[in-house]
C-alpha cells in the first residue's frame, strides 16, 4: 500500500512530527511540500491513501484522481474542503481527526474571555501612551 502526504508544510511546519505510525502500516510514504489543486492527481499516482490537511478537493480535483486512490484522510478536524458527494461517487473513503485540539480549543477561548474581559490587550497602548514627552513630563496613559 502506498500513501501521499500531499502538503508536508502545512502539516509538520515545526519539523516535529516523524509519520513513523503511518510508515509501519503503509509500505511506501510519499511527501510533498506543497500540492496545488492541479497537481493532486500527478502527485497522487499509485497512490492507495492520500493524506492532506486543509487541502481543497473539490469535485473536479476528485473526479481526477487516480483509479486507486481508495482512501483519503483529512489531518485536521474538518471536511468542509472536499466534495464529499464526488467522493462517495467514485467510492473513496474520507477519514478525519474530529477530536484532535478539542482541549486546547477550549483553554484558548477562556484564555481570550480572560484577555478582553480584563483590557489586557489595552497594555501595549497604555505603555506607548505612557512615555514621556519631549519636556520630560509624563503624559497620560488615558485621555481626559
Amino acid at each position: 500500500m502506498k500513501a501521499a502526504l500531499l502538503n508536508h508544510n502545512r502539516l509538520n511546519f515545526d519539523g516535529q512530527l516523524t509519520f513513523s505510525p503511518i510508515k509501519e502500516v503503509v509500505d511506501e510514504l510519499i511527501f510533498f511540500n506543497e500540492t496545488d489543486s492541479d497537481q493532486v492527481a500527478k502527485n497522487s499516482e499509485t497512490c492507495d491513501i492520500i493524506i492532506s490537511k486543509e487541502l481543497n478537493l473539490d469535485g473536479k480535483t476528485i473526479m481526477s484522481l487516480p483509479a486507486e486512490v481508495r482512501l483519503i484522510c483529512e489531518a485536521g478536524t474538518g471536511t468542509n474542503n472536499i466534495d464529499l458527494i464526488a467522493v462517495k461517487n467514485r467510492g473513496i473513503m474520507v477519514c478525519n481527526v474530529p477530536n484532535y485540539s478539542t482541549p486546547h480549543v477550549a483553554q484558548l477561548t477562556i484564555n481570550f474571555i480572560l484577555t478582553l474581559s480584563s483590557g489586557l490587550f489595552l497594555s501595549p497602548n497604555v505603555n506607548n501612551r505612557t512615555k514621556t514627552n519631549s519636556a520630560h513630563e509624563p503624559s497620560t496613559a488615558f485621555p481626559k
